[in-house]
């Protein structure tokens, strides 16, 4: 996995507000906050988890 610790946290709290296993919330959401498909959790980047992390939070305020 790619992302740091306090970013898999984060996921990991994502993924159980969906009731969603972190592959299939990867899969399901990827498009929607990164604009490219991805089929798990371990394909994203630091960035990429920093850009997804912001969106999510942005949409949530």
């Amino acid at each position: 996995m790619l992302i740091n610790r306090i970013q898999a946290s984060i996921f990991r709290q994502l993924c159980e507000r969906q009731n969603m296993d972190r592959d299939a919330y990867v899969r399901a959401y990827s498009e929607h906050y990164l604009g490219k498909p991805l089929a798990s959790l371990e394909n994203l980047t630091e960035e990429d988890g920093d850009q997804w992390i912001t969106k999510a939070y942005l949409q949530s305020l």
